[in-house]
């Protein structure tokens, strides 16, 4: 029986010698495997940022340059593009029909927008914090009430007058609670009336 167990474990010893070397091989093969996962699933996060930042850099320069040598702002925002339109240029003092001198940077917005079908825009107002008239309150109630209707109308002349799909664009009213700097003189006031028109891929805004 001794000599038995002996052989068994000698036996056992062997088939364990035998074994290793493809079991490692195995193993090995398995960490190349996973390693191969990893890589490929790096390529394809890779390769969808790539893809993302595509757009946003074409987009951006066609914006940069349309509105080259006028008060409109264009700036990227990773994969957005956002572009910044002083209130005056757009809206008569805390009115919300836009001024007729305005059509021609509204067209080059819209031309840019159906250019790029694949995004989808927030039409955001801003203003300051000077108080507004009476006939303005009677109106629009508050800061709040008035951006909103100032958004809601650059949407409309976007869809009914140029022909952008009312279904890319989202119209919001911010009032005074965003200013891009403090409200310390005029000059700041009048930088913080404002529309940004933020455009951006489709799906970013789910």
């Amino acid at each position: 029986m001794l000599g038995a167990w002996v052989l068994s474990i000698g036996v056992a010893g062997i088939f364990v010698q035998k074994d290793c070397p493809r079991r490692a091989t195995v193993e090995q093969l398995d960490r190349e495997v996973l390693a191969c996962r990893i890589r490929l699933d790096e390529a394809k996060e890779t390769a969808r940022t790539c893809a993302d930042a595509g757009m946003p850099t074409a987009l951006y320069r066609e914006l940069l340059q349309a509105y080259a040598s006028t008060e409109v702002e264009v700036v990227r925002d990773g994969a957005r593009v956002i572009v910044s339109v002083p209130a005056s240029v757009l809206f008569p003092t805390d009115a919300v029909e836009l001024r007729r001198e305005s059509r021609l940077v509204v067209d080059l917005l819209a031309t840019a927008l159906k250019l790029h079908p694949e995004t989808t825009a927030w039409v955001v107002a801003h203003t300051d914090d000077s108080p507004l008239s009476r006939r303005v309150q009677g109106l629009h109630r508050d800061a709040l009430g008035l951006t909103q209707a100032q958004a809601g109308s650059l949407v409309r002349v976007l869809v009914d007058e140029f022909e952008v799909d009312g279904r890319r664009l989202v119209a919001a009213g911010l009032g005074n609670a965003r200013p891009q700097v403090p409200n310390e003189t005029d000059g700041a006031r009048a930088k913080n009336r404002r529309v940004d028109v933020i455009i951006g891929p489709s799906e970013t805004w789910r």
